[in-house]
This record gives C-alpha cells, sequence and structure tokens, in this order.
C-alpha cells in the first residue's frame, strides 16, 4: 500500500487543509463535471459560472465565479470540496431557481473565467483574492483548452460598471493609468444591483468575531498506557488513522487509562498549536494525531470529562480548526460527540450559545442531537425541543453575530434538513425573516419548506458509529487521494 508523501513542513499532507488541498492541483487531477453559466451572460455582461469536479467516490467538489465581462473580471468567487452528489444537485437547483443557469460545457465555462481574468488585467484589474484557490478548480489556461472566441467589454472599450462615487473613484485612476482614455464608465450601471446582490454571492451579516480566551493548557503529559500507544498516535504512516490490529490491541488496555491519556495527550496539542501552528510542530509529517484521539474517545470516553475535552477542541480558532480536521471534521466529531453527548445536550446547548467561537467548528454542536432523532428515533420529540430552542436563540441573536451568525444559521440548516424537521417550519420562518441566514448553503425558506422532511433515504447522512468502520472509511478516503 503505497504511503503518503511525507513532508518536513508542518502539515505536509494534502487532505488536511481544504485550502492546501486545492493549491497542491489535487482537484485539477479529478475528472471533469457538468458546468454552468448564467442565461444571457453575453446579454448582461455579469453572470456566474460554476465549475464542478467528480470524485472516485462519487462526491463533487465545484468553484463558482461571480464575472464582470465588461471590465472588473473574477469579482469573487468561492468553492465547496467534496459534496454529496444530492447537495450538489440541491445547490444548482437553488441557484436556478434564483438567478437562471443553464449547463455548458467545461471548454465554455473555461473560456469565460479565464477571458474575463486576462481581460481585467489588461486594465491593471486583477482577480479576487480567492481566485488563487479556486483557479486551482479550473485547467492551467494553456492551449490545451480550445479558444472560444467570446465578448469582453463593450465595443472593444473597457467599461466599468460603477455602483458607486466610491468604487469608480478606487478603480478609475487604475484604468486610466493602464489605458488612458480608452474606457469608459457607467454610474450608477444598469440592473446593477440585481447582479450584486445576487443570493449565491450576498453578504447576509457579518461574521462572529473570534474571541475565545482559551485557558492555560498543559506543558507536559503524564501518560499512563505503554509508550507503543503514544507512538501510534503520533505515526505519520496514516494521519487520520489507525491500523487495524494496533486497534484491536490499544482498545484492551484498561479503558481509563486509555481515556487519561487521550484527554491529556488533546490538551497538550491544543496548547502547541491553539495560537498558531509552529514551524517544527509536525518536522516529520502531519500525524492526525488530535483526530484519532477524538475518534478513540468516543469509543473509551466518560461523558463528562472527555466531552469537556472535545468541546474544548472545538472552541479553538479557524487556523487550528483548518490544519487539525480540514474537510473531514463531521467524519471525526459527530460520532465521537453523539456518544459522549447523547445523554449530555443541556451541555452541548450550552456550548451552541458560547460567545466568539468559529463557526465552522460550533457547527458541530448540531451533530449529536441530530444524530440522537436518526439512531433513538423514540427521542424524536426531544431533539426538536432542542433545535426549536437554538432556532429561537439564533432568531434573537442573528442581528448581534457574536453568538451566532449567518453562516451558522445555514449550517443549522443542515441538520434539520439530515432529520426531516417539518415540525419546526414556524421556528425556521422567523429565523428566516431576519434577513440574516446564508441561504447559500440552505437554499431559500421557500426552498427549505418545499424540501424538508421529503422522503427519501438519508443514511449516508449519518456517519458509522463503530470505530473500526469510522477508522476504515477514513482509510478508504485516504487510499483514493493517494491514486
Amino acid at each position: 500500500m503505497a504511503k503518503k508523501k511525507k513532508s518536513n513542513k508542518a502539515g505536509g499532507v494534502q487532505h488536511q487543509s481544504p485550502q492546501k488541498y486545492l493549491l497542491s492541483g489535487a482537484a485539477r487531477r479529478l475528472d471533469k463535471g457538468v458546468c454552468y453559466v448564467s442565461e444571457n451572460l453575453e446579454e448582461n455582461c455579469e453572470g456566474i459560472v460554476v465549475v464542478s469536479r467528480k470524485h472516485n467516490g462519487g462526491r463533487v467538489s465545484f468553484a463558482a465565479f461571480l464575472l464582470d465581462t465588461y471590465c472588473l473580471g473574477v469579482k469573487d468567487t468561492y468553492f465547496n470540496l467534496r459534496m454529496e452528489p444530492e447537495d450538489f444537485d440541491d445547490f444548482i437547483d437553488g441557484m436556478n431557481d434564483q438567478i437562471g443557469i443553464t449547463e455548458c460545457s467545461y471548454d465554455e465555462a473555461h473560456n469565460w473565467v479565464w477571458g474575463a481574468v486576462a481581460w481585467a488585467e489588461e486594465g491593471g484589474i486583477g482577480p479576487h483574492k480567492n481566485f488563487a484557490l479556486t483557479q486551482m478548480m479550473l485547467d492551467e489556461d494553456t492551449d490545451d483548452v480550445p479558444l472560444i472566441d467570446l465578448p469582453f467589454g463593450r465595443d472593444g472599450k473597457h467599461l466599468l460598471m460603477a455602483n458607486s462615487i466610491d468604487e469608480l473613484q478606487k478603480y478609475m485612476p487604475i484604468l486610466r493609468e493602464r489605458l488612458g482614455d480608452d474606457v469608459d464608465f457607467t454610474l450608477p450601471p444598469p440592473d446593477f444591483d440585481k447582479m450584486s446582490n445576487s443570493p449565491m454571492f450576498k453578504k447576509y451579516g457579518p461574521d462572529s468575531v473570534y474571541t475565545y480566551r482559551h485557558p492555560d493548557y498543559p506543558t507536559s503529559m503524564e501518560l499512563r498506557s505503554p509508550r507503543w500507544v503514544f507512538d501510534a498516535l503520533m505515526s505519520t504512516e496514516r494521519f487520520t488513522t489507525i491500523e487495524p490490529t494496533r486497534l484491536d490491541r490499544m482498545l484492551q488496555l484498561p479503558h481509563d487509562d486509555l481515556r487519561h491519556d487521550l484527554e491529556q495527550i488533546l490538551l497538550y496539542h491544543i496548547g502547541l498549536t491553539c495560537d498558531g501552528i509552529p514551524e517544527d510542530y509536525d518536522p516529520y509529517g502531519f500525524s492526525g494525531v488530535v483526530d484519532k484521539a477524538v475518534i478513540l474517545l468516543g469509543e473509551v470516553g466518560d461523558p463528562d470529562t472527555s466531552l469537556d475535552v472535545v468541546l474544548e477542541v472545538l472552541r479553538q480558532n479557524q487556523v487550528f480548526f483548518d490544519y487539525h480536521h480540514g474537510d473531514i471534521s463531521t467524519e471525526v466529531f459527530a460520532p465521537t460527540l453523539y456518544k459522549l453527548g447523547r445523554n449530555r445536550l443541556d451541555k452541548l446547548m450550552e456550548f451552541a450559545k458560547e460567545e466568539g467561537l468559529y463557526s465552522f467548528a460550533k457547527c458541530h454542536a448540531f451533530d449529536a442531537p441530530a444524530y440522537v432523532a436518526h439512531f433513538e428515533p423514540e427521542r424524536r420529540r426531544e431533539v426538536l425541543d432542542w433545535f426549536r430552542e437554538i432556532l429561537l436563540f439564533a432568531t434573537r441573536e442573528l442581528p448581534n453575530t457574536q453568538r451566532f451568525d449567518s453562516a451558522l444559521s445555514g449550517l443549522l440548516m443542515f441538520r434539520l434538513f439530515d432529520i426531516g424537521a417539518r415540525e419546526l417550519l414556524p421556528e425556521i420562518k422567523v429565523m428566516f425573516g431576519t434577513g440574516l441566514v446564508d441561504i447559500r448553503a440552505c437554499g431559500d425558506y421557500n426552498t427549505v419548506a418545499k424540501d424538508i422532511g421529503k422522503e427519501k433515504d438519508l443514511n449516508y447522512k449519518f456517519n458509522p458509529l463503530d470505530i473500526h468502520e469510522r477508522f476504515d472509511k477514513l482509510r478508504w478516503w485516504e487510499e483514493r487521494e493517494e491514486k
């Protein structure tokens, strides 16, 4: 079995960070999926292009580009990795309902995006900063891709359709310096508000500002288990998995000792990386020690002390989260939080209401209640009451953003979809009424009301609980990435 290429830099594994995964060029090696372009992009001069890629296991990654073909090129762009095909289809359906898109060839999508970039750069305007990442979902712009003659500019000239005096003053000096008098502008532009407020790119409120002040974490470890246990967790052969026979041997140890050591190891590594990832943190390659320890605590942990430690992992900042968990956080945290928190939903409620945490980590508070509804259907009413309280809390707090922001509200909807929570539509509607729910994640309220609770197989939404199956699933993904 081939091993991952190791690196002498911290985090030298492609899979552990979405950003590093894209920058590695791995997405360019995937098969091309379906591409889409806004209807009448040529006539409207502004629109969206979507390029998707297909993973071997069936998942879909995509990048979306908001284009201004008259002047500014790529005005905004974002990506999503390893979506379930059903979720990608729902995303495309929602976009089509909102703005109208049509399927196109990859070559057409490629020419629209790279052509817009080149046209804008002629005027001295670079693409949106996130294009450094999303361009990696495209092939390189070489002669290998057939050139399609598409219209850029108006009547052969750059036309800046400014939305305000400030925007005009921002861009016109740059354009004049590069193009002289060979540039026009309009103020205000026709239909600009409609395009600039596209639901796929609109900002639905500020993100929560990370303000968590962490305690002092231990600077040393007193471990009770044999040394080989620590070595197995720190092994870089498999950055998130443990070899089955070694795992069985580990689980035969006294669980109290193993639980104690896993908690110690987690708190120690939080302390090493909570304020940034030191250059020498993983000198031999990424070990995935934090993820391994979280998964193991789901098997041997205590609902009190171990749940507290796992929640402390989730209180860390975005840099910590991206480095240690990347795009496999749901597989790592959801089953563990269910096992440790299924009877401590009160503690998860407290965590969900905390101030100043990173939303993409905090959203895992919703995992355990959703898993309870799925695996213990007799507790559905209890779970619905739990989510009802969260919805009411979100509705109150969304304008303040620090305890609940627009991104978190969109992520909450995913779990409500997973359990088909039609009973909560009145509370969901009130939350959407704030105008601060990020509908790029879940669609608008009408879409939610139409689709939530539809009869379909949702088992793929819930990861296995058996620890061997959990590691097997992650091992399968790693082997796919190596091919």
